[in-house]
């Protein structure tokens, strides 16, 4: 949670993520992912598709932590379940528009799709923005 809010922009993606993480913490608990709700990720190239582990790797005092501080944010008005956008319009870690289905190179150190200033990395297809 304490990584989330200092080094993902804002409180909203958060918010997507932790009450994604809470929701396979169920799905763990059932056996089953049939109740995920993939709607936050609609227009993301994040995969719905998971292997569930048999067990949590996370323990249950810091699945709590996350429960109730998912739960204080979502009262607070100025938060939105929302993921952050790019120039592409489209979800900021989507490697593939949405839009155009062109998919951009992965920036090696990131994750993140390099959409322009790219450093190629000499005797690799490898870049970074």
């Amino acid at each position: 949670k304490q990584w989330y809010q200092r080094r993902v922009r804002g409180n909203n993606m958060a918010f997507v993520f932790l009450n994604r993480f809470l929701d396979i913490c169920d799905a763990i608990e059932d056996g089953n992912t049939d109740m995920l709700d993939h709607s936050d990720f609609a227009d993301t190239d994040i995969p719905y598709d998971i292997m569930l582990p048999e067990d949590h790797s996370i323990q249950e005092d810091e699945r709590e932590e996350a429960k109730e501080w998912v739960l204080a944010v979502s009262m607070d008005q100025q938060v939105q379940q929302v993921l952050n956008t790019d120039e592409r319009g489209c979800y900021e870690a989507s490697l593939m528009n949405i839009h155009t289905s062109v998919t951009s190179p992965q920036c090696i150190l990131t994750g993140y799709p390099v959409l322009r200033g790219e450093v190629v990395f000499r005797n690799s297809s490898r870049v970074a923005n």
